[in-house]
């Protein structure tokens, strides 16, 4: 049976993104239909906001407080920096703290500090 297309800015049943640029209307859910804006360099979060939205202001708005409250940047599993919505930013960063952990820890060993400072 042949699943329906998904409304706007949703996930399908695939895991692909609906990305109808007409319809994501804020730079917020942008990021979530595309699962994170990569934002490696300053102006990848604003370039993939502005390809998928219609509304010039829209990518500018990034820059906003109310979308810089609801947004985070962090560092995900390659090391690579994401712009995620608040709930998938929590699940990337349990993804990847293990690995950030241990990078610190390798950090802190090679800079000849006792790791017991750091674990207090």
């Amino acid at each position: 049976m042949k699943q329906p297309p998904p409304g706007p800015g949703t996930r399908s049943w695939s895991g692909k993104a609906s990305l109808d640029s007409g319809r994501l209307t804020s730079a917020c859910q942008v990021a979530d239909a595309v699962l994170g804006l990569h934002a490696a360099r300053i102006p990848s979060p604003y370039a993939i906001v502005a390809a998928r939205t219609s509304d010039p202001a829209i990518p500018a708005s990034l820059f906003t407080a109310p979308v810089r409250s609801s947004l985070l940047t962090l560092r995900c599993m390659r090391k690579t920096l994401h712009t995620l919505p608040l709930p998938l930013a929590a699940a990337a960063h349990a993804a990847a703290v293990g690995f950030r952990d241990r990078d610190a820890r390798r950090a802190v060993a090679n800079a000849g500090v006792a790791m017991a400072a750091v674990d207090r």
